[in-house]
């Protein structure tokens, strides 16, 4: 919708009374509630007005009405299946402990602390569900169970029930069937409707039965939170191991320029790179973006998402020829190259004479990709 002339204005908290029905009885003042007060029916809302320039379209006013009320279910489906969406997180963390025979003791160490640090506040959960591996005349595939959904993943109805695994490429069958790793973590390419817009993030679990068979997955869906962008690489579990990896496969000693370079590279990479990229991709592109030697030169650094969803676009360019004219010529190329259907960006800036800008490109994966950025 495109509204030229809006005006929001947030309220901030006031207490309010409500009966049975919802229906509101008192306002007042939430400066000087007691507890007692909250647990007797009133309850903190923060009320948001919004004001709009007037439209009498009926069906623009039709598709504003049905789209507040797909995103006010969904905030209703998250807020309400909150806590059981974290109770799934610990029974998860608990199953990983008893089933996961065959599989390293240090990854499931790993996952379990990275299933910890997103209970921690640096994880918003929107959605759970889960999938069983099974087959149909020998052909191995992915279903869901019906009626695990949680939170915006509630309605089974409109979801695709099964899928074979020939309809996966084929680094995705390898990365789903391998016990090596127990989490599959990318993007979907469905934008959050909750908490702040931008496309949702994954994480899988695979689940395993008591033999440490692999039996299925747990999806869990949602957004990391700022805090999750805010702390070092090397304190989150996974991440840590990733550079700590990166790091001892680059063979530069901890202590070196050349070392403590590359720890700053890889604590300024997009984070989303940081959780989705392999150690082999990750050390190439901190290696790349070492050999630069802060050069005043544009610079392009493409990864594809293993679903081939996305094209993870890092461009690095002087920061005196930086401008949003250049950014938007930049999208361009990007989109047209890669056959794009969206694009998202963020900059980041530092001490550098080079200004970083970070293109998320959602792809049209019915047509195949092949690229070279050389």
């Amino acid at each position: 919708l495109n509204m030229t002339n809006y005006l929001m204005i947030y309220t901030g908290g006031i207490a309010v009374t409500r009966d049975s029905k919802g229906h509101i009885i008192s306002l007042g003042s939430s400066e000087k509630l007691d507890r007692f007060a909250l647990e007797t029916g009133v309850s903190i809302e923060s009320p948001i007005h919004v004001e709009i320039g007037c439209n009498t379209d009926e069906n623009v006013l039709g598709l504003l009405k049905s789209n507040i009320a797909r995103i006010m279910n969904d905030v209703l489906s998250v807020t309400t299946d909150w806590k059981a969406m974290c109770s799934k997180v610990e029974s998860t963390m608990a199953s990983l402990k008893l089933k996961s025979i065959g599989v390293e003791p240090k990854e499931v160490d790993e996952t379990i602390a990275y299933l910890k640090w997103l209970l921690n506040d640096n994880f918003t959960f929107f959605g759970v569900r889960d999938y069983t591996i099974n087959q149909i005349k020998g052909e191995k595939t992915l279903e869901l169970v019906v009626g695990s959904g949680m939170g915006v993943l509630r309605d089974d109805a409109n979801s695709k029930k099964m899928r074979y695994f020939h309809e996966l490429s084929g680094d995705v069958q390898k990365m789903m069937l391998s016990n090596k790793h127990i989490l599959v973590i990318s993007k979907t390419n469905t934008l959050s409707t909750v908490h702040r817009s931008g496309y949702t993030d994954y994480i899988g679990v695979k689940r395993f039965d008591e033999n440490g068979n692999l039996i299925g997955e747990r999806r869990f869906i949602g957004l990391y939170t700022s805090s999750a962008y805010d702390c070092a690489p090397e304190s989150v579990p996974l991440l840590r191991k990733k550079v700590f990896a990166v790091l001892s496969k680059s063979g530069f000693p901890d202590c070196s320029h050349a070392g403590k370079d590359l720890m700053h590279i890889l604590r300024t990479l997009p984070r989303d790179d940081l959780f989705q990229s392999s150690v082999f991709e990750l050390l190439n592109l901190s290696l790349g973006i070492l050999h630069m030697q802060e050069r005043r030169q544009i610079r392009l650094f493409a990864r594809r998402d293993v679903y081939g969803r996305f094209m993870s676009c890092l461009v690095f360019l002087p920061r005196e020829i930086f401008s949003s004219e250049l950014i938007a010529k930049i999208q361009r190329i990007l989109m047209a190259y890669f056959s794009g259907v969206g694009c998202s960006f963020t900059t980041h800036f530092s001490s550098s004479i080079l200004a970083q800008i970070h293109f998320v490109i959602r792809l049209d994966r019915i047509h195949a990709i092949d690229y070279d950025v050389n």
